[in-house]
């Protein structure tokens, strides 16, 4: 646990990440503007706390109030 993942070669390149109080719009935004599959999640320390994906944008894509969804941050 006290090795990055670049020097665990689990990451290619550099790691995209957006504030735990970013909207998910602005999560979209980063994975279609840097053409990435997911988005690190960090809160003010800059800790990990969790992760966002292309595939958890599109599940909410399918529901009736996804344009609501777009508001709400990673933490809602």
């Amino acid at each position: 646990m006290n090795k990055s993942l670049f020097e665990l070669d689990l990451a290619p390149g550099k790691v995209v990440s957006v504030s735990h109080r970013a909207t998910l719009k602005d999560c979209f935004t980063a994975i279609m503007g840097y053409k990435i599959s997911g988005v690190a999640v960090v809160d003010e320390g800059g800790r990990l706390v969790g992760t966002i994906s292309a595939s958890d944008l599109k599940v909410c894509a399918h529901t009736p109030s996804f344009l609501g969804f777009l508001h709400n941050t990673t933490t809602d």
